[in-house]
């Protein structure tokens, strides 16, 4: 049977506005795939094998990415640097925020 995923109270606002899936069963308790909607089960072996394809570059990247399964997090300039768990797969990993600072010049003309 197919059950649903329990999420801590403190963290489930963070976790919904995070999952790019949601996880339920329907009333018959078969897994329903429609609109992005996965049972648990189905979720796991998704991230599993996302896990397990997962092999590109997570430094330097336009938005958090989690260097587990790749799941972009698109609040990215929300969060803070430090210790996050992903909202897909939920394993845990480190935010480092890199900030580069640029310069522009102009000429002023008639200036004195």
């Amino acid at each position: 049977m197919h059950g649903l995923r329990e999420a801590r109270p403190e963290t489930l606002l963070a976790v919904r506005r995070a999952l790019p899936l949601r996880r339920l069963r329907n009333a018959g308790g078969a897994c329903t795939h429609t609109e992005g909607v996965l049972c648990d089960p189905c979720h796991e072996k998704r991230v599993e094998k996302r896990i397990a394809e997962f092999s590109e570059d997570t430094e330097y990247t336009a938005e958090v990415t989690c260097p587990w399964c790749g799941y972009k997090c698109s609040d990215s300039w929300e969060i803070s640097d430090g210790p996050r768990e992903c909202g897909d797969c939920g394993r845990e990993y480190e935010v480092e925020r890199d900030v580069a600072v640029t310069y522009s010049t102009t000429k002023r003309h008639n200036a004195k």
